[in-house]
């Protein structure tokens, strides 16, 4: 055989393209990424609000997040924004 076919070329489920290491799509990735910046601002208001007591999630921060100070209200509400975001 001469030449390449399409049906070998062809790129399908974890080989495709729109998976970035064979297990999540980057759309899942990016959507995930946007559920712990949500997560992560909540446990800011529930921690700095006096709500909740105890340890703080560990490992690395998620892209997007920003540390905001919950005392000042402009920065409250940037994070409340950010939370209700969908």
């Amino acid at each position: 055989m001469h030449g390449a076919h399409k049906s070998r070329n062809v790129a399908h489920g974890v080989n495709s393209g729109k998976y970035t290491n064979g297990h999540f799509t980057k759309e899942a990735k990016e959507e995930s990424s946007k559920s712990l910046v949500k997560l992560r601002y909540l446990e800011d208001i529930g921690q700095q609000g006096g709500f909740m007591k105890g340890a703080r999630t560990r490992g690395p921060k998620p892209t997007g997040y920003v540390k905001l100070d919950m005392a000042h209200k402009d920065e409250l509400l940037i994070a409340l924004k950010k939370i209700e975001e969908s």
